[in-house]
């Protein structure tokens, strides 16, 4: 007996989470993104500007500061595409309406123009397929315009996911042949932009210098960041750093100066730049400092500049105006 009204009882909880998700409708879809790839940094080093452009640790020439790539203008207008056939009945992608999408952006440019660039990709494509068109991916250096990155977006083979990278491919080939003319391309269609001024409180202003920010900083970077430093850049790379950089091992323990380092051989190998005379003269393997670059870039990013604590201090403000956003249109 107890059996059987354990079975029944188990049915009906079945047959009601079944029906609970045959009938689920998405309502709201909340995406938290990093702005695309830019470009070096001349903050933390020993570098003027001059005439807007400077050159980094490695000897390559850069424009502005950290400003947004071409390349990744595109990854935000991929990640556009992608919304626009994840969530085809979400919204009416075909005209922009700004009181259907809240969105916040930080004070600094390339996030100003990371969200332009994906609106963009959602609501103003430029190119129109048909059934007939085929997929173009043939340049191995696109990996760098998918977000995450290519080889992820390659294994999946549903519709959808075939659709993004097909349209994101005959954007590319598009823009290339137009010179990389951005705004031919994205920015400008029938008299009609889409970018317009973000309200006040849609905005926040990045402040990294409260009271006790960077004891805070120090603190963490007595946890473990040495022992990072050492393993992958003292031990592996200590003297080659002196002959090419001219550093002492005392510069790479410096907790501004080595992930600088680290970010700008990254965003280096991201826009492909050539590294050509840094790989001969230091006979440093490209993958193996890639992964020594990336292990000390992220631990100082994710546990020292902007850690749970310090990351959940900085999104207070737009999460109280994300929830009462949302429940603004639930109520009404």
């Amino acid at each position: 007996m107890n059996k059987k009204f354990f079975l029944i009882e188990y049915y009906i909880i079945l047959n009601i989470i079944l029906f609970t998700y045959a009938n689920n409708e998405i309502i709201f879809v909340y995406e938290h993104s990093r702005h695309g790839i830019r470009g070096s940094l001349p903050k933390f080093k020993q570098i003027k500007i001059v005439n807007n452009s400077f050159y980094d640790d490695f000897n390559i020439p850069w424009e502005g500061n950290g400003d947004l790539t071409l390349k990744g203008k595109i990854q935000h207008y991929i990640l556009g595409i992608r919304n626009r056939y994840k969530y085809p009945n979400l919204i009416n992608f075909t005209e922009f309406n700004p009181s259907k999408l809240l969105i916040h952006v930080t004070n600094k440019s390339r996030v100003i123009i990371s969200a332009y660039y994906q609106l963009l990709g959602m609501f103003n494509p430029v190119i129109e397929l048909s059934k007939n068109d085929s997929i173009l991916i043939n340049n191995i250096s696109n990996k760098f315009y998918y977000p995450p990155n290519y080889f992820i977006w390659e294994k999946f083979k549903t519709n959808i996911h075939l659709n993004i990278i097909n349209e994101a491919e005959r954007s590319i080939k598009f823009l290339i042949k137009d010179n990389n003319d951005t705004n031919k391309l994205f920015g400008y269609r029938n008299n009609n932009y889409i970018l317009y001024p973000y309200l006040d409180n849609r905005t926040f202003y990045v402040k990294r210098y409260c009271k006790n920010y960077w004891k805070y900083m120090e603190y963490n970077y007595k946890n473990k960041y040495k022992e990072l430093i050492q393993e992958n850049f003292e031990k592996k790379y200590g003297n080659a750093f002196q002959e090419y950089f001219n550093y002492t091992n005392e510069f790479l323990y410096n907790i501004i100066k080595a992930p600088a380092l680290a970010d700008s051989y990254i965003v280096d190998i991201y826009e492909e730049k050539n590294l050509t005379e840094f790989f001969r003269e230091t006979k440093i393997d490209n993958n193996d400092f890639y992964n020594s670059c990336l292990v000390i870039y992220e631990w100082w990013l994710y546990n020292i500049i902007a850690d749970k604590t310090i990351s959940m201090i900085d999104s207070s403000k737009l999460m109280i105006d994300l929830i009462e956003y949302m429940e603004n249109k639930i109520n009404k």
